[in-house]
């Protein structure tokens, strides 16, 4: 009796299937990449910023202020003297001490980290100081 039954059902059918339709896995596939091709770029870059060059007016430095400078690798220098952070602290913290309304400039590497930047914001906020500014270089 079961070998008449297998004589009635054709062979294609009788045989184990041993391919994969692999379609609908490239389908998927294709869309998760069109997907991650569109919103890789939005991810990177959310916004724009235009920062400022040379549209502010020109202040006139007063005789006692203070410059931080920040390299490209996030080395520091004040007034020209480039030091460790810690004395960046100290002479800071004396400046504060002499008077609290002394302006700090940041000129900074426009390929630095904004975190080097932010380190020197903190550095003389925290030593009393809150005048601080940014210094730029003008527009040619």
């Amino acid at each position: 009796m079961m070998s008449r039954a297998r004589r009635l059902l054709p062979e294609a059918e009788n045989r184990v299937m041993g391919d994969i339709n692999v379609t609908p896995m490239v389908d998927i596939m294709l869309v998760l990449l069109i997907v991650f091709i569109i919103t890789a770029p939005v991810m990177h870059e959310a916004f724009r910023l235009s920062l400022p060059t040379d549209r502010a007016e020109k202040l006139e430095a007063p005789k006692k202020d203070l410059t931080i400078e920040v390299d490209r690798t996030g080395a520091m220098s004040i007034d020209g003297t480039r030091s460790e952070e810690a004395a960046i602290r100290e002479k800071l913290v004396q400046a504060a001490a002499d008077d609290p309304s002394t302006p700090v400039r940041i000129r900074a590497d426009e390929r630095t980290e904004y975190g080097n930047v932010a380190r020197a914001m903190a550095m003389a906020r925290e030593s009393g100081l809150s005048k601080i500014l940014f210094v730029t270089a003008p527009r040619k």
